[in-house]
């Protein structure tokens, strides 16, 4: 096989395979969500808990979040706490979910963000 051949064919490849990485459809969809926060601006640290419905459009066996910085105290699912692991980046809960059932998540954490939060007037000279 000729070089330049090789070369067309590696391109068409690479046109073909771009699309379908940059895809990321996840299995599920968090179709309702409500959150409570106690915000703590002398610390500065923000305790919460979310609340999401949400349904599987396949089989899975885990749910995947992205929770940067994050302390998770309780995690449930369908109202029974579940065991879940994080790396400080994402959040994996290990239980099956079958396609077209509503579940419910709830998530108890705290927070102590290091931007786009900003405790104004609490600690500094700042007139309200």
């Amino acid at each position: 096989m000729s070089t330049l051949k090789k070369l067309y064919t590696k391109i068409a490849l690479l046109t073909i395979l771009i699309p379908v990485w940059g895809q990321s459809e996840w299995p599920y969809d968090f179709t309702k969500g409500a959150i409570t926060l106690d915000i703590d601006p002398y610390k500065p640290e923000i305790r919460g808990e979310v609340r999401y419905q949400l349904q599987a459009s396949k089989v899975i066996d885990s749910l995947y979040l992205d929770a940067r910085n994050m302390v998770f105290h309780k995690v449930y699912l369908n109202g029974k706490e579940v065991n879940f692991k994080y790396d400080d980046r994402i959040l994996v809960i290990n239980k099956n979910l079958k396609p077209g059932k509503r579940y419910r998540l709830q998530l108890a954490y705290g927070v102590k963000p290091k931007q786009t939060v900003y405790f104004l007037g609490w600690q500094d000279s700042i007139a309200e």
